[in-house]
């Protein structure tokens, strides 16, 4: 059990190629997917917007995916984007159009 991150890097190397990752997760936990924040210091509001302007068009151009895969990474837009993107926008943001 882990953050899929650090499970995705340890899985990458070529001497844990005898394992894989397990498609189910614990029964016991009731969410099984967060979505990852950022906290920016309340003094700082502008570098919040300046990031928030930055992930925002990462996730939505698929750039945050190519990141992602380029580091031998899984990656899968963030509920937060899936509530008002249509399927098309979600698809260029998985990386599959």
């Amino acid at each position: 059990m882990g953050m899929r991150s650090e499970i995705d890097h340890e899985l990458a190397k070529s001497e844990n190629a005898m394992f894989e990752a397990a498609g189910n997760g614990f029964p016991g936990i009731g969410k099984q997917v967060w979505d990852v924040g950022m906290a920016i210091k309340h003094t700082h509001r502008q570098l919040g917007y300046a990031l928030e302007a930055i992930i925002d068009r990462l996730v939505k151009t698929g750039e945050m995916n190519e990141l992602m895969a380029s580091q031998k990474l899984r990656y899968s837009v963030p509920g937060y984007y899936r509530e008002f993107l249509d399927e098309q926008a979600i698809a260029r943001a998985e990386g599959d159009l």
